[in-house]
């Protein structure tokens, strides 16, 4: 499973974490409608900070599409609900089906590298975008519960569910 390095798509190239990134990051994590759902825009100086720690973090890859920053994707064991695919995508990137190509990649990964295994994301059920994406992948709702003050939902792609 780690590094989280899957392989380049048509329009994607995945890749670690570096220094560089860290102004990117910090912008992706204080811009207020990437985080609408996400709890809210960070304040600079925390984005910044945990932009640094995620240099060359096994379980998060950076996404470019033709050298441009598309956004941070994480997988991570979920305790009980299996691998958890996390994204965030910058907010110019949005429309363009990147996040559909980057998260079908990431899942695709996974399913190679932990067969056998449930693959999951969380989101808020007000993100509808979010929630659109997952069902064309094939995820399915599984539970809802609140967290972070609002109504979320896991959803799944079962361990028999082929990646599109």
């Amino acid at each position: 499973m780690y590094p989280l390095r899957p392989p380049p798509s048509a329009r994607l190239r995945f890749r670690a974490v570096v220094a560089e990134d860290i102004g990117r990051l910090t912008d992706l994590r204080t811009d207020p409608t990437v985080r609408q759902f996400l709890g809210g825009m960070l304040p600079v100086d925390e984005a910044r900070r945990r932009a640094e720690r995620l240099v060359g973090a096994p379980d998060h890859v950076v996404v470019d599409a033709a050298g441009e920053f598309v956004g941070l994707l994480s997988v991570t064991q979920r305790h009980r609900w299996g691998w958890e695919v996390s994204y965030e995508i910058a907010a110019t990137m949005w429309g363009q089906g990147l996040a559909q190509d980057a998260v079908g990649a990431v899942v695709a990964h996974v399913q190679r590298t932990a067969p056998g295994e449930d693959v999951v994301a969380v989101t808020q059920t007000a993100n509808a975008r979010s929630l659109r994406l997952l069902a064309v992948l094939g995820f399915v709702e599984r539970d809802r519960f609140d967290e972070f003050g609002a109504e979320q939902v896991l959803l799944a792609l079962p361990a028999a569910t082929t990646s599109r």
